[in-house]
């Protein structure tokens, strides 16, 4: 099966650990360990996260998340290591600690920072809470042309046709509730804060400052 492709990536890393220093050059580099490589590149989903972490050792983790050339995003990294950690979590804690420096936490969504992340038992909370406030101020410092817009067309009232704006973070909004807000066009000196919302199945409009009528 794919997964065991790990089994022959952790095998060559244990081969590498116990030969001398004269075959670790470049040009003696071993042929399976770069083909299980590549493959797990490219393949992370039938490999990694299909318990392939399950074979590997410290080291080989460790080659992993290091690699530079892995097709995954933050949020799978830290699922990877996760795993690996979980397996025996009195052994494996201080590796998995270690190496979560190589994944950039700012770039996880916030609540699988706080539900799994923090709760992982090998990142510090500190990390967890600075990853959240760079991801708080990179939402302060996005630019509206940066956000997702939908327009509004033949409302019941006029003014409440025109651009909204997706606000990624809105207090009171559970997981799957969505809410955009009306952009002032350039003519416009002022206009009234209008909110489109999502709610489980249902869109409403309604004015920002009572969203308590829909």
């Amino acid at each position: 099966t794919p997964r065991l492709v790990s089994v022959a990536f952790d095998e060559c890393v244990l081969a590498d650990s116990l030969l001398g220093e004269e075959f670790k050059r470049p040009s003696c580099k071993c042929p399976l360990k770069e083909y299980a490589l590549e493959y797990l590149r490219e393949s992370p989903l039938t490999t990694l996260l299909a318990e392939g972490t399950v074979f590997l050792s410290a080291e080989s983790i460790s080659a992993i998340m290091c690699d530079q050339e892995m097709d995954m995003d933050e949020t799978t990294m830290f699922h990877v290591l996760n795993s690996w950690v979980k397996q025996d979590e009195e052994c494996n804690r201080d590796t998995g600690r270690a190496l979560v420096s190589n994944i950039d936490l700012a770039y996880i969504k916030t609540e699988y920072l706080n539900n799994v992340v923090r709760k992982s038992g090998f990142v510090d909370a500190s990390d967890v809470d600075a990853a959240l406030k760079e991801i708080e101020e990179m939402l302060e410092n996005q630019s509206p042309d940066e956000k997702e817009h939908v327009v509004v067309e033949g409302a019941g009232k006029p003014e409440y046709n025109g651009i909204y704006v997706r606000q990624e973070e809105d207090i009171g909004l559970g997981e799957d509730e969505v809410v955009y807000v009306k952009e002032c066009r350039e003519d416009e000196d002022y206009c009234p804060d209008y909110g489109l919302y999502l709610m489980k199945a249902r869109w409403a409009l309604t004015p920002c400052v009572d969203s308590s009528n829909f």
